[in-house]
């Protein structure tokens, strides 16, 4: 008996992580097909089994963007840049929320009403600038990134 109780309560632990696993799968199907308020439930029920998972707090995010919701998607990528600062993902997290900042002022030629929550000073190795080594201000990386951003791996 205790050894059925065992196995009972592994398998029930090993198919609840596989369900979550398979809302993160599913969901990134429904983004590629343009399904984005589908990803965004499917990306929602995986964070709560696993709201340690950037890379699909990150397509969550995203998903806000495909459903013009851009405030919610500014404070999901907060939360990508608070989990781990010095990501690729928070970087890309950042642009993001730059991106959304554009739009609202190409938009609307005014302000924003809402100001982010927090100033992100994210690192950034460089080397210092001499007469022989001048500063390069390249933006070609910001320039033409499409509506989402794909995320790394």
């Amino acid at each position: 008996m205790k050894t059925f109780i065992i196995v009972l309560i592994i398998s029930l632990s090993l198919t609840n992580s596989a369900f979550a696993y398979k809302n993160y799968e599913w969901g990134k199907v429904e983004f590629k097909k343009g399904n984005y308020a589908k990803a965004n439930e499917l990306f929602k029920n995986e964070l709560a089994e696993n709201p340690e998972n950037l890379k699909c707090r990150y397509i969550y995010a995203q998903s806000f963007v495909g459903i013009n919701n851009l405030a919610k998607a500014q404070k999901e990528y907060e939360k990508v840049i608070e989990q781990s600062p010095n990501s690729e993902l928070a970087k890309l997290s950042s642009i993001a929320i730059s991106k959304i900042h554009g739009y609202y002022l190409e938009k609307t030629q005014m302000p924003l009403k809402t100001k982010p929550s927090k100033v992100i000073n994210i690192p950034v190795k460089a080397a210092p600038a001499t007469k022989s080594n001048p500063p390069v201000i390249n933006d070609k990386n910001t320039q033409s990134l499409p509506n989402y951003i794909k995320p790394p791996g």
